[in-house]
């Protein structure tokens, strides 16, 4: 009963803490779209946590950048301007809000992965309107549309728009907790409504792609590991039940992979400014070509007593053992990644879930070198038996007869275990796709 009520307590804490993250969210700008241009995570208006607005002029532009905030200790709020769809090369205005309840502006410019201050931080900023209220900050100023220094971009050209939150130690911007970039490039001169860049989209990949490795091939793999004397007796459509089973769970997971990939595919493999970035969609394609070969070698494998029969078992191995590295690796590094936003208590789960699959196959393993042990020492033993009764060798049983009518070792608590990590499996699957569709890093 503990057990359960800690399951209870942690899931509603989860729950708890998913809400908090959008308790303070606000509506959007009713002159979005109309007088004013806007760039915001807003669903249909509605649920906002953060939000930038500007209204162009003759010789600067007006910006507010509003958004929620969990307390009033030391934060900033920026937005940046690049020309192109990556986090370096931008031009950064930012507000800077102090535990004393004091605000400051500035201007930098990210070279890589760091924000330098340009040479006058100031220049150019004006009209300075600033307040905090109900966990919401909004910061409103003027920024010349050009600018003597080349790092504070001209406002007459085309960016792609980014937003980004975090603290601050001593006045100075400490590493972004929340970040988000523009689905296309923005022009400030326009009154357009811009969205995220693809959120939808990239959450939807997130979530098929933990279903299909956490849920479908996690189970999957375990019956054809540990399970073929499962149901051995009956058969389904002509093949034994484990094996329709395993078949049916890999299929699935296969065409989730497919489908996850079919989503966010745009034709590159850069999608971020780092090598760790860069090597999730490498590894994607990887594993998708991996999920296709192994059905094909499912389809053309070699009748039982065929000479390639060994071939194909060590190759379908291979290539699945494969495919079951990749997949929760690319999830580590997929829930990772800047454009996911998702929070950091998902990278912590997915440890916990790897950690007791790992667990369960250290178990099952040991059960599974005890049940050969055992069979070699009956198989031993009916040898000597044979000799002793001098019967000829033809007639001495093969190991798949000894004890037919015997249930493999420890079955029953194979069974109770399979039925927790089955139990473990769907938990977590649902709670991390529940993480990655409605949470944003913190």
């Amino acid at each position: 009963m503990m057990d359960f009520e800690s399951c209870v307590y942690c899931v509603v804490g989860i729950m708890l803490f998913m809400h908090s993250e959008h308790a303070y969210a606000f509506s959007i700008n009713p002159e979005c779209g109309k007088t004013k241009g806007c760039y915001s995570d807003c669903d249909n208006g509605q649920s906002c946590t953060y939000l930038v607005s500007w209204l162009s002029g003759n010789s600067s532009t007006e910006f507010t950048i509003q958004a929620t905030l969990s307390t009033d200790t030391d934060h900033y709020v920026c937005f940046g301007l690049s020309p192109t769809q990556t986090m370096g090369d931008a031009s950064v205005s930012s507000c800077l809000m102090s535990n004393s309840g004091s605000f400051s502006y500035e201007n930098s410019y990210n070279h890589g992965h760091h924000n330098i201050l340009v040479t006058y931080p100031t220049n150019g900023l004006s009209n300075l309107v600033h307040f905090y209220v109900n966990n919401i900050i909004t910061c409103t100023f003027n920024r010349t549309n050009s600018n003597t220094d080349s790092k504070v971009f001209d406002l007459n050209s085309h960016f792609y728009m980014m937003y980004a939150q975090g603290k601050t130690s001593g006045g100075i911007k400490l590493k972004h907790h929340k970040y988000s970039l523009s689905s296309e490039k923005v022009d400030l001169k326009s009154v357009a409504e811009v969205g995220q860049g693809e959120p939808s989209r990239i959450k939807a990949h997130g979530s098929l792609a933990i279903i299909a490795w956490m849920c479908f091939m996690n189970i999957g793999n375990m019956i054809v590991r540990y399970f073929k004397p499962l149901w051995s007796s009956k058969q389904i459509f002509g093949s034994a039940v484990w094996f329709q089973v395993h078949r049916l769970l890999m299929s699935i997971g296969a065409v989730l992979t497919i489908t996850s990939i079919c989503v966010v595919i745009r034709g590159s493999l850069k999608i971020g400014d780092t090598r760790f970035e860069n090597a999730h969609p490498i590894i994607g394609i990887t594993i998708l070509c991996l999920v296709i070969i192994n059905p094909m070698l499912g389809i053309l494998r070699p009748d039982m007593d065929s000479k390639y029969r060994p071939v194909f078992y060590c190759t379908h191995c291979i290539v699945g053992l494969g495919s079951l590295i990749l997949g929760p690796v690319n999830i580590f590094i997929g829930i990772q990644l800047k454009k996911a936003n998702v929070t950091e208590t998902a990278f912590y789960f997915l440890i916990v879930h790897e950690v007791l699959k790992c667990i369960m196959i250290v178990i099952f393993e040991v059960l599974l070198i005890k049940e050969k042990n055992i069979i070699k020492q009956e198989e031993t033993y009916q040898l000597n038996s044979n000799e002793m009764h001098k019967l000829p060798r033809d007639n001495k049983p093969s190991p798949q007869n000894i004890e037919t009518d015997r249930p493999p070792y420890a079955w029953k608590l194979r069974k109770i275990l399979l039925s927790v990590h089955v139990c473990i499996a769907l938990t977590f699957t649902l709670v991390m796709v529940i993480l990655v569709t409605t949470s944003t890093s913190s």
